[in-house]
């Protein structure tokens, strides 16, 4: 015996499970309702495209580098425009008349026209064969007025990275070129392989936010791989200016101290930040000219001067401190009590040390000195017969918390490890 209220929920269950199948349903058909709305209606010419046999391949727009200044907003790495000249082969009814026109304005040895000949037969007529890249300015104007008579002649714009102060901030800026094979799975060019990246210096360290994102466009080709049309675009983003804390004033000064020296490296901090206002290394190098094709010759000269420019000796070069090292031996023997502000120490001008004998660099000597005096004189004797004192342990110790024997936590790659002896290495 069903009593009324048990029947009225029963119903009641009923009504709610078919609402929710309902909406289960609508939600389904809809599902399917927009997806033949999209396919027939929105993307109808896509589809069409795609039924003639023609695809749709995706190009990627390369983005420009971010520029670089330093700390007074003076610009020391950019973008210039360049036009790079290509033949398409499909447009000209002869290539050799055509290159022997072109020649009148650019000279064009026979290896280049060589290639070109034989890469026309080898491509689809209608793709681009670049001649030259970052033609000047008096060549460029030259072939537009006389462009009626250069059949298949197509002038493209690119962007060339130029550092207007050349070999002055090489080492600190580095240099662009394309990436190999380790560096072609970097995320930040992981579908622009052909790009010129950082490869070394600041170029390199801050790659990630210099190259910016990249665009694409989608275009309808036909099965001969000829462009068609665009179908869509999306532009790419230049990358972030970068703002440094070197002072190119600074930089070049310090450069100009350095030319009277074969060899050489001036560094300039602002000890109450850290911050690097100066990295002076010398020899250089132009990076200009590793950019710019052909640079093999370049290349062979850098690689076979003996002194190395591509050494950047700020970071890379392994010295003896020389004088400057008794201020830390000084620090380490207060700190330690070995001695205090009146400890003295005789200066005859030479010490014995094992079996040998160490000179003071004054001769006669600096007589009777206390820490004060024989940093004020520099006198060796002092500092040998201290260093005795405290041990060499001590004294690596104090040497390593100054920074000495460390890599450095500034946005340069391949520095070297400076050696700070001790018993234990």
């Amino acid at each position: 015996i069903m009593f009324y209220s048990d029947q009225k929920k029963q119903v009641s269950l009923f009504n709610r499970r078919t609402f929710i199948l309902f909406l289960l349903k609508l939600s389904l058909f809809s599902a399917v309702g927009w997806r033949l709305y999209n396919i027939q209606i929105l993307d109808s010419s896509k589809y069409k495209t795609m039924s003639k046999k023609n695809q749709i391949d995706l190009e990627i727009i390369f983005p420009i580098r971010g520029k670089i200044f330093d700390r007074n907003k003076v610009l020391i790495a950019k973008n210039e425009k360049v036009y790079d000249l290509y033949l398409i082969p499909e447009n000209t009814k002869s290539i050799n008349n055509t290159l022997n026109s072109l020649s009148k304005f650019i000279d064009i040895n026979f290896e280049k026209r060589r290639k070109v000949i034989e890469l026309s037969k080898q491509i689809k007529k209608f793709e681009k064969i670049k001649i030259f890249e970052n033609i000047s300015w008096s060549i460029l104007e030259k072939i537009e007025t006389n462009k009626y008579n250069l059949q298949g002649i197509f002038i493209s714009e690119d962007y060339l990275r130029v550092y207007p102060y050349k070999d002055n901030l090489s080492h600190l800026l580095g240099y662009i070129n394309k990436p190999n094979e380790t560096e072609i799975s970097l995320p930040f060019i992981a579908n622009m392989p052909n790009l010129d990246i950082g490869k070394e210096g600041l170029e390199k360290k801050f790659n990630p936010s210099l190259i910016g994102k990249s665009g694409k466009r989608e275009i309808e080709v036909n099965s001969s791989g000829r462009i068609i049309r665009e179908i869509s675009r999306v532009d790419s983003i230049q990358g972030k200016n970068l703002q440094v804390t070197l002072d190119l004033r600074l930089q070049e000064y310090a450069l100009n101290l350095l030319n009277s020296h074969r060899a050489g490296s001036i560094v300039v901090m602002n000890i109450e930040n850290g911050h690097v206002l100066c990295m002076a290394s010398t020899p250089s190098y132009d990076p200009n000219k590793i950019i710019k094709k052909p640079n093999k010759d370049y290349w062979d000269s850098i690689l076979q001067n003996k002194l190395s420019p591509l050494t950047f000796r700020s970071v890379q070069g392994l010295y003896a401190p020389g004088s400057t090292f008794k201020m830390i031996v000084a620090i380490a023997g207060l700190y330690h009590g070995v001695i205090d502000t009146g400890t003295k120490h005789y200066c005859s001008g030479k010490i014995s040390l094992g079996d040998r004998l160490y000179h003071c660099w004054k001769n006669n000597g600096h007589g009777s000195m206390n820490v004060e005096g024989a940093i004020k004189e520099s006198c060796d004797v002092f500092f040998y017969e201290i260093s005795k004192k405290i041990g060499i342990d001590r004294i690596a110790k104090v040497a390593k918390d100054f920074g000495l024997g460390r890599i450095y936590k500034i946005p340069l790659n391949n520095q070297k490890l400076g050696i700070v002896p001790s018993l234990a290495s």
